[in-house]
């Protein structure tokens, strides 16, 4: 092989071959979504340097975000396919920020303005518990992002949990429990960022002004006080309790040894304005291990409820036309098979113009389902496709209308289901009706079918035309006999590969309410009407 041929042929080739290479090798990454794996420092100023160091940047810049922010260019003083270096913009808060590239976008990493997150006067540290050491606001809305700075705060994976109180104080000693009765947990989608030293949440509607804990296997931590702001025009009433009792039996059994009958038995959970009485996390599935034959069991599901009115008279001023946590919401935007969102965006789109703030086109929406169906509650529609067709359907096809014209225009929103009390009668009414998510509001009651009558026509209360005058929900407001059981439809995963499940319409949407385990073969299992005692 002589010089030239080296020179002009086997050169040029393999500098191609490596070009191809780069460019598969760029192309690869590019699609791969970026990963932070950490901020240096985490805690900083306005004008600061901040490095954050990760994987599957690229080598051409993207976007950075801060919360939903984008980060102009001006601000990133260098990129590559590992570390990018910027300057903190001027900010009012602290946050999270997230890379995007080609790939996608990374998760959010937590980063902290010094001068907003105060030190917390909290006592004494407790050797091996978790600690707060700071907080980003010491007054937020439902739906705030709260952001938590301490140490030993776990991962939520190994059983983890955010208390805010719903009814509470502060425990009188560091080192006594506190009731958790009086908190409710956050919620998994409610749970932003979860990191040692750090952790991020955006806050429940139900919690109230009072302690906020975190939880380990190691234990409480010490408590961070919080004051929740509510929402211009919010009126509750005065709270009435109720007993709730339902009656489960389970009969015709064949089985044999190395048998067990997993139900998921729907309880209320808390909310606004509905407080149940019992220890957050403590309702579940019931585990019935080794039935045996021809045994007939009843179990007797029984428990106390303090219920209110809610009722909200607000104006387009009390609510902000952005939503600041839209993270949170993503679940609630879905289009599904029964909640179509699509099929009905031409619809909502021509109802509510050019209209851009949530609140009035939520109620534009609202006038519309109501002038357009009528309660039937012998053959009621079911089919999405033709609910706007026949216009006749129940409480389960208003709100689940609702909730696909509001979703098709990016109004945030879900089917609640529970079931409603007439003083008339000692068994509830199994009844569904929606909410949506506003600004700084949080979940805003929305009630279709009862004020076209309903409820009124179901509890045989409505007058000979089928009217009332007096309505028991609607469009921000629900009496103190509404009782929700699920907010969306509960999904739950098998506890074993070889379980058979079943599901049935009811009062709580679900998919699972029994699981068939092991060497049961069948049985038969009658869920009781619910039982209300004033």
């Amino acid at each position: 092989m002589n010089k030239n041929s080296v020179l002009y042929h086997i050169i040029p080739g393999a500098i191609f071959a490596s070009l191809i290479l780069l460019f598969s090798l760029s192309l690869a990454i590019s699609r791969t979504a970026p990963v932070i794996h950490s901020l240096e420092p985490t805690r900083v100023s306005p004008g600061d340097l901040m490095v954050v160091n990760g994987r599957n940047f690229g080598i051409s810049r993207g976007k950075v975000f801060l919360d939903n922010n984008t980060l102009t260019t001006s601000f990133v003083e260098s990129w590559s396919e590992n570390m990018i270096k910027l300057r903190v913009p001027p900010l009012n808060s602290s946050g999270l920020i997230s890379i995007e590239t080609g790939g996608g976008r990374s998760d959010g990493a937590l980063f902290v303005l010094s001068d907003r997150v105060p030190d917390l006067a909290a006592g004494a540290f407790l050797p091996g518990k978790p600690f707060l050491s700071g907080i980003n606001n010491s007054s937020f809305h439902p739906g705030d992002l709260v952001i938590l700075k301490g140490d030993k705060m776990g991962s939520r994976k190994k059983g983890s949990r955010i208390l805010v109180s719903i009814a509470a104080e502060a425990a009188a000693d560091l080192l006594d429990v506190p009731e958790v009765e009086n908190f409710t947990e956050v919620p998994e989608d409610h749970i932003y960022s979860w990191q040692n030293d750090g952790l991020s949440f955006f806050l429940p509607q139900e919690a109230q002004s009072g302690p906020v804990y975190l939880h380990t296997a190691s234990g409480f931590s010490n408590p961070v006080s919080i004051e929740v702001l509510q929402p211009e025009g919010l009126i509750l009433s005065d709270s009435r309790k109720l007993h709730i009792s339902q009656d489960i039996i389970i009969s015709h059994i064949a089985a044999l040894p190395g048998n067990a009958l997993a139900l998921r038995v729907p309880r209320p959970q808390n909310r606004m304005g509905q407080k149940l009485d019992s220890p957050p996390g403590e309702a579940g599935y019931l585990l019935l291990e080794e039935l045996e034959s021809g045994e007939t069991l009843v179990l007797k599901n029984e428990y106390d409820l303090e219920l209110r009115s809610i009722s909200y008279d607000l104006s387009q001023s009390d609510i902000p036309r952005e939503y600041n946590n839209i993270s949170m919401l993503e679940d609630w935007l879905e289009d599904t098979p029964s909640l179509p969102a699509s099929d009905f965006r031409r619809t909502a789109l021509a109802v509510v113009k050019r209209e851009t703030h949530p609140l009035k086109k939520a109620s534009l929406l609202f006038d519309y389902v109501i002038w357009k169906l009528e309660p039937e509650l012998e053959n009621p529609e079911k089919e999405a496709a033709m609910w706007l067709k026949t216009k006749k359907t129940d409480s389960l096809g208003y709100a689940s209308l609702y909730v696909s014209l509001c979703r098709s225009v990016e109004i945030p929103s879900r089917v609640v289901s529970g079931v409603w009390y007439s003083d008339n009668s000692e068994i509830g009414i199994s009844h569904h009706w929606a909410e949506i998510y506003l600004p700084e509001c949080g979940w805003f009651p929305v009630d279709a079918a009862a004020s076209d009558s309903l409820l009124e026509i179901a509890s045989g209360t409505a007058d000979n035309d089928g009217n009332s005058m007096d309505f028991p929900g609607g469009f921000g407001f629900l009496d103190a006999s509404y009782i929700s059981f699920s907010r969306g439809e509960q999904r739950y995963p098998p506890l074993t590969d070889t379980g058979r499940t079943n599901s049935r319409a009811s009062y709580s949407r679900q998919n699972t309410y029994a699981e068939w385990i092991g060497n049961l073969e069948s049985c038969s299992i009658s869920w009781k009407d619910i039982g209300i005692m004033p």
